[in-house]
C-alpha cells in the first residue's frame, strides 16, 4: 500500500532548487490560466521569463498565483509534488535582475523571452507518495 508523506520546508526547497519546468496558475480578466514554464529559484522566489505582451506579462504582476512541480513514476505508483503559493512580481531593481542572470537565469525552450517575473512564495507545501510495496 502506498503511503502519503508531507515534505518538510527544506525538502520542498530542495526540489524547487533543481529548476526545470513547472506550471503556473493565475487569474486574468479572461479567466484562469495555467502555463508551463522553465524556471529557476532565487531566495524564496520562483523566477521565470516571458514576453511583455503575453497574458502573463500583461495581467500577471500583482496577482496571486500558484506554481507546481512534480515527478511521477507510473510503474511504481510513486512520486512527489511541490506547490508554491504567492503573488507575482517583477524583479525590484537592476541588481536583482543581475543576481538572477549571474546565478541561475531560467532558459525558456520557446525562444527569446526577456521579461523577468517571479513568484515570491508565502506558502510552500509538498507531498511524496511512496511506491507500491511488493506482496508478502
Amino acid at each position: 500500500m502506498n503511503e502519503m508523506i508531507e515534505l518538510s520546508l527544506a525538502e520542498c526547497q530542495e526540489y524547487l532548487d533543481r529548476g526545470g519546468v513547472g506550471r503556473l496558475a493565475f487569474l486574468t480578466p479572461n479567466g484562469l490560466r495555467i502555463v508551463p514554464l522553465n524556471y529557476s529559484t532565487n531566495a524564496n522566489a520562483v523566477v521565470f521569463r516571458t514576453v511583455p505582451d503575453s497574458e502573463l506579462g500583461t495581467h500577471g504582476e500583482g496577482v496571486e498565483a500558484v506554481f507546481e512541480i512534480d515527478e511521477i513514476d507510473h510503474e511504481s505508483e510513486s512520486g512527489w509534488s511541490v506547490v508554491a503559493f504567492g503573488r507575482l512580481e517583477r524583479p525590484s531593481d537592476a541588481d536583482e535582475v543581475w543576481d538572477i542572470h549571474g546565478w541561475r537565469n531560467p532558459t525558456p525552450w520557446s525562444g527569446h523571452r526577456n521579461f523577468h517575473m517571479k513568484l515570491r512564495w508565502s506558502t510552500l507545501t509538498g507531498r511524496r507518495l511512496t511506491g507500491r510495496k511488493p506482496p508478502e
